[in-house]
């Protein structure tokens, strides 16, 4: 992924197989392994979640997704 160097940065989003929005809003807040296949997304409490490549079904730019009602 190469998104997290472009200049200027842009925020995006991960789409996931799951449904979920995984909304990168600075290039601190994410990072790629060194096999390229999971990356670590980091949130503003100090949490971590790694997510693998293969469920990121696409890449969004723009402001964050409203959530959806139910």
């Amino acid at each position: 992924m190469t998104v997290d160097h472009a200049a200027p940065f842009r925020p995006y989003s991960l789409m996931l197989a799951d449904g979920r929005e995984l909304y990168v809003d600075h290039p601190d807040f994410v990072s790629e392994s060194k096999n390229e296949e999971l990356v670590p997304g980091f949130d503003m409490s100090g949490g971590v979640e790694i997510i693998d490549l293969m469920l990121v079904v696409s890449l969004r730019y723009g402001p964050k997704l409203a959530l959806k009602s139910q």
